[in-house]
C-alpha cells in the first residue's frame, strides 16, 4: 500500500468530505434530517454520523475539521468510562454538532428488557444534566447475542422526548448509507449495522469497499440523500494508531465472518 494514500487516515477523511461539499450537499445534522423527513425533500442532503466508541480525542479532531469546512454533523457517544467526557463532548457541541446518545442498555441488562429500561432513564437523565439529547442510536457489539435496538418492540421512546433513532426512523428506500463498520464500506462485515433488505443501496448496487471507492461512487451516481456513519477512532494519521486499528480490526472481521456464517445457518 502507497504509504502516502493510506485509507482511514485523517487526510482521507478531508478528502471525503471535500469530495461530498464540492457536489454542493447540504450538511444537516441526524435530528434536522429526521424530524423534517429530508429524505422526502427534492433537496441534495448528506448526514455525517459518527459514533464515539473509544477514543473520543479522535471526535475532537473530527469535530474541528468539519466545523472549519462549515459542516454540522451528529456524535452518538457511548456512556461508558472514557468515551463519555463531558469537557470534551462540550467541545464538540461548541462547534455546532449535535450530541446523542449511543445507548447499548440491552447488552448492560443481559438482555433482560425491564432493566435494560431503567438503565436507558437512568443514564438519558445523567446525560440531560449536560446535552439536551434529541436522537438517540444503538451501540452494536457484534459478540453479544441482543440487538440494542430491539428494546424498543418492547417500549417506546417518545416516552422520554426523543425525537427518533437512525435504525427506526429514516427511510432508507430514499436514504443512501455507508458505514466504515468492519473498517471497509462494504457490507460483508456487518452483525448488527443492518438496514432493511429492500433499501436504496440494494436497488442502486452501491457497494463501495475503500474511501476513493466511496468518493467515486458518490461522485457519478450522487445520491439524493445520504448518510455516511464514521468511528472516529478508525481514522488515524499516527501511524502506530493506524496499525493498531488496521490488525485489530482485521482480527475483529475474521471473528464476526464466523459469527455471520453461523447464524446464517
Amino acid at each position: 500500500m502507497n504509504a502516502l494514500n493510506k485509507d482511514f487516515t485523517i487526510k482521507k477523511y478531508i478528502e471525503l468530505i471535500k469530495s461530498i461539499q464540492k457536489l454542493k450537499y447540504n450538511f444537516v445534522t441526524m435530528e434536522n434530517f429526521i424530524s423534517n423527513k429530508l429524505w422526502n425533500d427534492d433537496d441534495f442532503y448528506c448526514v455525517l454520523r459518527h459514533d464515539i466508541d473509544k477514543r473520543i480525542n479522535n471526535s475532537v479532531i473530527t469535530a474541528k475539521i468539519e466545523n472549519e469546512f462549515g459542516i454540522r454533523s451528529t456524535y452518538y457517544a457511548r456512556y461508558v468510562k472514557k468515551v463519555y467526557d463531558v469537557e470534551k463532548l462540550k467541545q464538540i457541541e461548541a462547534l455546532g454538532h449535535e450530541i446523542g446518545f449511543h445507548y447499548e442498555t440491552l447488552d448492560k441488562a443481559k438482555g433482560d428488557f425491564d432493566k435494560a429500561l431503567s438503565i436507558f432513564e437512568r443514564e438519558i437523565s445523567e446525560i440531560r444534566k449536560d446535552f439536551n439529547i434529541k436522537t438517540i442510536c444503538m451501540h452494536g457489539f457484534p459478540l453479544t447475542p441482543w440487538k440494542n435496538v430491539d428494546i424498543w418492540k418492547k417500549f417506546d421512546y417518545r416516552r422520554f422526548e426523543i425525537i427518533g433513532e437512525p435504525y427506526l426512523d429514516v427511510d432508507y428506500t430514499k436514504t443512501a448509507y455507508f458505514t466504515d463498520t468492519g473498517r471497509s464500506w462494504d457490507s460483508a462485515t456487518r452483525v448488527k449495522d443492518i438496514i432493511p433488505k429492500n433499501n436504496y443501496n440494494s436497488k442502486h448496487s452501491l457497494n463501495p469497499y475503500s474511501t476513493n471507492e466511496l468518493i467515486k461512487l458518490i461522485s457519478n451516481k450522487k445520491p439524493q440523500h445520504i448518510i455516511i456513519l464514521t468511528h472516529p477512532q478508525r481514522w488515524n494519521d499516527n501511524i502506530f494508531l493506524w496499525i493498531y486499528e488496521y490488525v485489530y480490526q482485521n482480527i475483529k472481521n475474521i471473528i464476526k465472518f464466523v459469527l455471520i456464517k453461523h447464524r446464517n445457518k
